[in-house]
């Protein structure tokens, strides 16, 4: 029996899983983020390890050996795995490449926003070019952190009389017990991660569309219409067909229905023939996928979908 472990880290949690030659899920771990816009280096290693040394303990089982990682990211996960257990070989797959994966595909773009986003360009489950990824100084365009710094700013100009109040900035003060200026500096500044803590404003204004404010809703709408562009240059920039299959990935796309909407309108004004997949799966069941796909299992969307009873506690359709 081998045995391999999927990582799926990113601003806000890390998820493993720990599965064998069977594709069987045997533990599941969770701890906080390991980005490394949002969180230090140590930070994040120390998350990893609070996660890795859960899974192999909770199988019952002595695991002499960890054949492969596969992660979403390119920390160094493999360090930490050989404090608890010996592991012979990292496959950095990407967040696209779980995107796809999770959606029942092997090629195609992925468009990510969650702490951060990217444009990803996949081929056969290997990432060929990405659009962003700059961090939150740079870029991050239609990310969590970019519409929470959006949402922080217009209550600035509330604060400062320039800006009637709506809906968005009553709950951003209810929510984050914020009343003044200075209640601004406390509540942002002193976090540990300010940048973490200034894109979970994005669930705020989720909230606040969700309640019918046009100042959120149109706030979603712009990020969705931002993403759709950058999906449109990527397929542009390598001559891609028309109907190349694009997925959505990401907490923001998952849980901001107008943000979702203004993404796959955009994108079907601009590339009517490109379909628009959803992720069936949490992303952490991508390394899981992957090595399906290096043992020559075939994946299709039916396939990927027929794996709902054996994955339960990750489907997310």
């Amino acid at each position: 029996m081998s045995y391999s472990i999927s990582f799926d880290g990113g601003g806000s949690k890390l998820l493993g899983v720990l599965f064998d030659d069977r594709y069987r899920i045997l533990s599941t771990a969770r701890s906080g983020g390991v980005n490394c816009f949002v969180h230090t280096e140590e930070e994040s290693e120390e998350n990893i390890r609070h996660c890795v040394k859960n899974l192999p303990a909770e199988t019952g089982a002595e695991i002499a050996e960890i054949g492969a990682l596969y992660t979403s990211q390119g920390d160094d996960y493999a360090k930490v795995v050989r404090e608890f257990v010996p592991c012979r070989r990292t496959v950095n797959c990407g967040e696209g490449a779980f995107g796809l994966l999770t959606s029942g595909l092997t090629s195609g773009i992925c468009a990510l926003s969650g702490t951060g986003s990217d444009i990803f360009y996949v081929k056969d489950g290997v990432i060929l070019d990405i659009l962003g990824g700059w961090g939150y100084v740079l870029g991050d365009l239609g990310s969590g952190f970019w519409i929470g710094r959006e949402a922080a700013c217009s209550l600035f100009h509330f604060m400062e009389g320039t800006r009637p109040v709506s809906l968005l900035h009553q709950k951003l003060m209810q929510e984050h017990g914020i009343h003044d200026k200075m209640d601004m500096f406390r509540v942002i500044y002193r976090q540990a991660s300010p940048a973490y803590y200034v894109a979970s404003f994005c669930t705020t204004v989720g909230h606040a569309a969700q309640e019918g404010d046009p100042e959120s809703i149109a706030l979603l709408k712009e990020a969705g219409n931002t993403l759709a562009r950058r999906v449109c240059q990527m397929i542009e920039k390598h001559r891609l067909p028309e109907d190349t299959p694009v997925c959505t990935a990401g907490s923001v796309f998952r849980y901001c229905k107008d943000m979702r909407l203004a993404f796959e309108t955009t994108m079907q004004s601009y590339l009517p023939k490109a379909a628009i997949h959803h992720p069936m799966y949490e992303p952490v069941i991508g390394g899981i996928l992957y090595r399906m796909m290096e043992n020559g299992v075939p994946l299709s969307e039916d396939t990927v979908r027929s794996f709902q009873a054996a994955y339960q506690p990750f489907w997310i359709l």
